[in-house]
């Protein structure tokens, strides 16, 4: 081998020892940065989230029901409508049976997704299986955390409820029925609503002023729901579930410390109910879900007087898991939607 040779091969291993130690460097810098981020911020853990549930779409979320062509003659959707408010997210999806020009009972129709993610098209195939029903059903996007917070989030229910009298002078809407509905976070938004409305303590605790009537509203519809958020401040979970967990409180209340902060208290809608608060029809899954908490719920709405109907499954027999109701050919959303158009007759024609 020539001296040039082994000049030439010495230069070469600087040349791959340098780019090592480059791509080194700049790995350990990319590390060193998310880290800090991830300190700094909520960000990141709530990307990673909306990330693993991004193929999740209109054509693929939860299944069909059998009756699916019927429905789809049975009603019409009005898409994409505007409804004022100072945040991006504020499109609303309506649904209508299709001839019905009597004004109709609402349904506000929240979507889930912890808060941090989803889309008003979650509801869609069940949207159109009440609105077959002789009702409108309104789905509505709102402002994701943490872009706002789930109180901003309450108030966006509020916007829509507002622009209620607007869209009823140009389709047959009667703003004096009106159901507040959700799944999963979007029941605790209406959970959360309903209270607001219906005890002046609490709207005064979460700083959001009442609004509605509350001989308007007829009932409530909650599915899912995580009724005490509270209960994740003193979670058991593993230590990679509970970083998570309190990025994503962090993100979803605005507070980094959250988990050690009395004034979240206002989280747990059972210790606020009162005998003033609207009928409610409440189910839950038997798996992977906030079943406890639901049974909770019901039990604290029936000490003071409440009118409910809920449902559960017994697991020998059913299984359920969390937000159930959109897998629309299973036994238990067929069960889940029978019993709902049940309870929405029993609280229209009663009131």
């Amino acid at each position: 081998m020539t001296q040039v040779q082994v000049s030439h091969q010495r230069i070469e291993k600087k040349r791959i020892f340098k780019l090592i130690k480059f791509t080194l460097i700049a790995v350990l810098t990319i590390v060193l940065i998310t880290a800090a981020f991830t300190i700094w911020t909520p960000q990141p853990t709530i990307w990673l989230a909306r990330l693993l549930s991004s193929k999740i779409g209109p054509d693929n979320f939860g299944s069909k029901p059998s009756d699916l062509p019927e429905l789809m003659v049975q009603t019409q959707v009005i898409s994409d409508i505007s409804y004022p408010s100072k945040y991006h997210e504020n499109k609303i999806d309506l649904y209508l049976p299709q001839g019905d020009s009597k004004p109709l009972p609402v349904i506000i129709f929240i979507h889930g997704g912890g808060f941090v993610m989803g889309d008003k098209f979650m509801p869609a195939n069940y949207s159109r299986g009440l609105a077959s029903d002789g009702f409108a059903v309104i789905s509505m996007n709102y402002e994701l955390a943490p872009e706002a917070t789930l109180f901003d989030q309450t108030k966006q229910v509020g916007e829509v409820w507002s622009y209620l009298q607007h869209l009823a002078q140009k389709y047959p809407l009667d703003p004096s029925r009106v159901i507040f509905a959700g799944s999963s976070a979007g029941a605790f938004l209406a959970g959360e609503f309903a209270l607001i409305q219906t005890n002046t303590e609490y709207a005064e605790l979460v700083g959001i002023p009442q609004l509605v009537p509350t001989n308007t509203i007829k009932g409530l519809l909650l599915y899912s729901a995580p009724y005490d958020i509270t209960a994740f401040q003193h979670s058991d979970a593993k230590p990679v579930q509970q970083f998570m967990l309190k990025r994503m409180g962090w993100g979803i209340l605005g507070d980094k410390n959250w988990m050690n902060n009395p004034k979240f208290d206002v989280l747990n809608l059972s210790k606020y109910i009162t005998k003033d608060f609207p009928p409610a029809f409440v189910t839950d899954g038997n798996t992977n879900s906030f079943e406890n908490q639901a049974r909770v719920f019901v039990a604290a709405l029936q000490e003071k007087g409440v009118p409910v109907t809920s449902l559960f499954f017994d697991p020998a027999v059913m299984k359920a898991g969390h937000g159930f109701q959109f897998d629309m050919a299973s036994p238990a959303s067929i069960r889940s939607l029978k019993q709902t158009k049940e309870f929405l007759k029993e609280v229209i024609t009663s009131s």
